[in-house]
């Protein structure tokens, strides 16, 4: 899986803090992964209901941006 590539869009207040990572340097990218995104993609694998329907986000974040 580490040559695996993954494209993700987000809106760039969420992309920011990944941007950051990237040009201080892949040594914190691999930490960040480490530590914060595995043990949620585990958590995830291990107990599916935890993950939240692709519908309900986009109702969620349509519904977010309807009310500004």
């Amino acid at each position: 899986m580490a040559d695996d590539k993954r494209t993700i869009n987000q809106p760039a207040e969420q992309a920011q803090p990944i941007d950051d990572l990237a040009a201080s340097g892949s040594e914190a990218i691999e930490q960040w992964l480490r530590q914060e995104v595995v043990p949620v993609v585990r958590r995830m694998i291990a107990d599916p209901s935890l993950a939240i329907p692709a519908d309900q986000v986009f109702a969620e974040i349509r519904a977010l941006h309807e009310s500004k």
